[in-house]
């Protein structure tokens, strides 16, 4: 049973890419930037997500995918599998987000999904826009995290993280205000064409940031190495 005062929280593990590699083999307590993994009340790993899953040591609790990149699990690998045909309208990565709403959740972090191939990397943003206002999504994997913000005024954590960078998505984002950053702004209108709002710095942890119209890529990034 979880404590009345705790959010409920669900992780999504996706495919091994160079991030993940790195976790795996450093182990997450000697990178600042992982979460405590053990802290998740539900577990989804979609397709390869079940190898970072089991090298981390977590078991999940639901399987999901066509299993074209990874062994089909059997009973012993998750308590629940749900299997998909290879030819499908979705990528695994969506099926598993997608679950994971459908079960309830609304606080969903996502390892992986980000310095892949790219055209996976675009539609996995995509999937922000779907859940934007209905779901808080982020996508993380040790350089990046990426979620998306809709109207209203938010509060921006380093989280171990040098940059900030806020990328208009779709349409211009109208009364952009930040304070707490190198680079501060007030009423302003940010246009989906521009790089005008990559490598901003947090300077008062927390920032704060807040807007009118529109919806906005906030991703806290790091340099490799």
């Amino acid at each position: 049973m979880n404590n009345s005062s705790k959010i409920s929280r669900c992780l999504v593990i996706l495919s091994g890419e160079a991030g993940l590699e790195r976790l795996v083999q450093n182990g997450c307590s000697s990178v600042e930037v992982w979460p405590d993994f053990s802290s998740y009340d539900f577990v989804i790993a979609a397709d390869r997500g079940q190898i970072i899953a089991r090298d981390l040591g977590i078991i999940p609790d639901v399987l999901v995918g066509d299993f074209d990149s990874s062994p089909r699990p059997d009973s012993t690998s998750a308590a629940e599998i749900v299997v998909f045909p290879r030819e499908k309208a979705f990528t695994d990565s969506q099926a598993a987000i997608d679950l994971a709403f459908e079960r309830g959740w609304r606080e969903i972090d996502v390892l992986g999904g980000l310095s892949g191939r790219l055209d996976h990397t675009m539609g996995n943003l995509g999937i922000l826009a779907k859940y934007s206002g209905r779901a808080r999504i982020q996508f993380f994997d040790g350089l990046n995290i990426v979620t998306m913000l809709h109207p209203g005024s938010h509060l921006m954590n380093a989280r171990g993280y040098r940059y900030l960078g806020l990328i208009a998505y779709g349409e211009a984002v109208r009364g952009l205000t930040l304070r707490g950053t190198l680079y501060e702004v007030t009423d302003f209108t940010l246009p989906p064409d521009t790089t005008r709002g990559v490598s901003n710095e947090i300077t008062s942890d927390p920032a704060s940031l807040s807007f009118r119209e529109g919806r906005l890529l906030a991703i806290n990034s790091r340099d490799p190495g």
